[in-house]
């Protein structure tokens, strides 16, 4: 006799689909159904399982172990794109972070706020100079 009505495993993916859960936008039940891993930011990842030691010969086995970043309570309140603090290394400057890796409270709710802007039609954006507006709703059409 099983223990469950259902696997655990597959409990994340039924929640989704009963309760408040499905009442949900359909972009966002898309989110949290994704099951990509972060992209790699602070790490080059291998690729393979395993490669030839040059010195030896023997097959060693490669593991593709990502750096951990510490995220201090700052980074709640600046957008970081889901960068944090590594010590000796620098890397270059990379404006367009994907939504899982931007570990922010203040990024995803100023990004709310942008998108019910551009929902709503907001007036209030530019009212001076309606060509600018357009141009504005045109540029982010996607978004809205």
């Amino acid at each position: 006799m099983p223990l469950h009505k259902y696997p655990p495993a597959i409990w994340k993916s039924l929640k989704l689909k009963e309760g408040i859960y499905a009442r949900l936008p359909d972009h966002f039940l898309k989110s949290l159904n994704e099951t990509e891993k972060p992209a790699a930011v602070h790490w080059k990842p291998h690729g393979l399982k395993y490669r030839i030691n040059p010195k030896t010969g023997q097959r060693e086995r490669v593991a593709d172990v990502p750096i951990l970043p510490y995220f201090p309570p700052e980074a709640n309140e600046g957008l970081w794109g889901g960068e944090g603090w590594i010590t000796g290394y620098r890397y270059a400057n990379n404006d367009k972070t994907p939504q899982r890796d931007l570990c922010s409270k203040l990024g995803m709710d100023l990004k709310r706020a942008m998108l019910i802007r551009l929902a709503k039609k907001d007036p209030d954006l530019h009212p001076d100079d309606q060509t600018k507006r357009e141009q504005i709703y045109k540029k982010y059409k996607e978004f809205s």
